[in-house]
């Protein structure tokens, strides 16, 4: 049985691979979700019941189970360190003891949702933005992913909310286009300050303003902020990989939503899009069917 997590913010999405088949030759699956699974905000107790609740999944799928022949497979943010791997492994040996445990990062998942086992240069664009060159098994290189913070997420969610909250309350965003802005998010120039400088998770709290970006692409104003936002992408992180590919695979709904602008953008600094696609998950669902049955 392969359990595989894929672990974000607020939610982690599980899925559950039994090695027996239905009527027509598929493995029989599963899937559940829980909350987003951090190994430094999350408490030891979250966890396990999280891992809890998988472990029904798999007791309603093969009952009497041995935990032993069990094979996880766990992607999130943040999953950059020994101490970081530990803090999500530990407890989950508790409940699936003598299991196999592969921890690795988010960017990780997406290249080997969108490559396999084939090199490549990946990113991922959601809520913040990461990229990597991929050699078919590990990450070879990766432009150190600054955050918000530092005004370092290019590309992302966030970079797009910031744009848009700055054109609002700097009155850059064409009067129409502030109306409507200010219809779907009747917010007040302090609202939204004290949403970036004084409450928790500021990158979020921006994101949640790119779907309004998003909606709009046909919008001259909107049409040129993307612009603005994925050349800096490719100045920032992609021109600085060395003998790197021209095509750029990617991960995320911004991705996802955003691609016909990101294919311009791309073209315009020599490269291609390639596989893009909003949610990693079936991506890896089909490389580690591959990687562990096969019949």
């Amino acid at each position: 049985m392969i359990i595989i997590a894929d672990s974000g913010s607020t939610k982690t999405n599980w899925t559950i691979i039994s090695n027996k088949k239905e009527a027509d030759g598929r493995h029989m699956m599963d899937a559940i979700r829980t909350q987003g699974l951090n190994p430094f905000f999350t408490s030891r107790e979250g966890l396990i019941e999280a891992y809890e609740a998988v472990k029904g999944v798999c007791q309603n799928m093969e009952p009497g189970y041995d935990s032993k022949d069990i094979r996880v497979y766990f992607y999130g943010a943040g999953m950059d360190s020994d101490e970081a791997f530990e803090r999500i492994r530990k407890p989950l040996l508790e409940v699936f003891p003598g299991a196999y445990t592969d921890i690795q990062s988010d960017l990780l998942a997406s290249c080997r949702a969108t490559c396999g086992d084939e090199p490549g240069m990946v990113a991922i664009f959601g809520t913040g933005s990461n990229s990597c060159l991929y050699d078919g098994k590990k990450m070879v290189a990766n432009v150190t992913a600054l955050g918000n913070a530092l005004d370092c997420d290019e590309g992302s969610g966030n970079a797009i909310g910031r744009k848009l909250i700055y054109g609002y309350l700097r009155h850059r965003m064409p009067k129409e286009l502030a109306e409507e802005f200010h219809k779907e998010y009747p917010l007040t120039q302090d609202d939204f300050l004290t949403g970036v400088y004084n409450k928790p998770n500021p990158n979020r709290f921006m994101a949640s303003f790119a779907p309004f970006a998003v909606h709009r692409q046909g919008n001259e104003w909107i049409k040129n902020m993307l612009h603005d936002v994925y050349g800096l992408f490719f100045r920032e992180q992609i021109a600085y990989y060395e003998n790197a590919p021209k095509v750029l695979h990617a991960t995320g709904s911004i991705a996802y939503y955003c691609k016909p602008t990101i294919e311009k953008v791309a073209e315009e600094y020599g490269y291609k899009m390639g596989v893009v696609i909003a949610d990693p998950m079936e991506g890896l669902i089909q490389y580690h069917i591959e990687q562990n049955f096969k019949d």
